[in-house]
This record gives C-alpha cells, structure tokens and sequence, in this order.
C-alpha cells in the first residue's frame, strides 16, 4: 500500500472489474449457503470479472434498472 500507483491500480482493477455485461446467477449449496457464479458470453469478460473478484472487487448483480450491485 505504500506503492506510489497503489490508487491507480485500485482504480484500474474498480473499472475492469464493473465496465461488463456479465450476469450473476446466485445458488445454494446442500447446506443452503448460497454463492455466485457468472455467465458471459465472452470468456474474456468472465476472465476480467473472476480476476476483479479474486482481487477483492465483486460483482454482486444488477438492480431492476440495469445498475451494477457491487
């Protein structure tokens, strides 16, 4: 965090991490936990979301009007 960029690339990862038209699919596991898988119709943009996501920034689904929930 002591990285001159660290903002920058935080930034960077926000926007790669939001700007797509990947769609959430929430399910339970047998115990009832529920998790969140995503499908896209470009294997690079699930590659860009899953990566935001490993980093910390999650995509959590879309509202009613289309709006990213993160």
């Amino acid at each position: 965090m002591n990285h001159p960029n660290h903002e920058n690339v935080k930034r960077f990862i926000e926007t790669i991490g939001l700007c797509h038209t990947v769609i959430t699919d929430t399910r339970k596991t047998k115990e009832g936990e529920e998790y969140t898988i995503y499908n896209a119709s470009s294997p690079d943009e699930l590659a860009i979301v899953n990566g935001a996501r490993h980093l910390g920034f999650a995509f959590e689904s879309r509202d009613d009007d289309g709006n990213m929930v993160c």
